[in-house]
């Protein structure tokens, strides 16, 4: 998760005037630290089951994972839309 976490401050440090370069070099080291965390995730949520029901455990995991992020995307940007008192236009 450490490596995520500096591939995302790495994103963080990008202005309008910095090479296309650091952006692949964050996306790169993000990608490599949420290989890690996904593998581990999915070894760990699958050991016990039994084999005829692995399909349904992966299944349940990939849904959670991706409820979860559009979960977590709607509270991101409700916060960051009180934060800067966005009307929601794009203007």
């Amino acid at each position: 998760m450490g490596l995520g976490a500096l591939g995302f401050i790495i994103v963080t440090q990008l202005t309008a005037h910095k090479s296309i370069w650091a952006m692949i070099l964050g996306t790169i080291v993000i990608d490599l630290g949420q290989s890690f965390v996904f593998t581990t995730m999915f070894i760990a949520s699958s050991s016990g089951i039994e084999m005829k029901e692995q399909g349904v455990a992966s299944a349940i995991i990939n849904t959670g994972q991706q409820i979860g992020s559009a979960v977590k995307l709607s509270v991101v940007m409700s916060i960051v839309s009180a934060v800067f008192n966005t009307s929601g236009l794009l203007e």
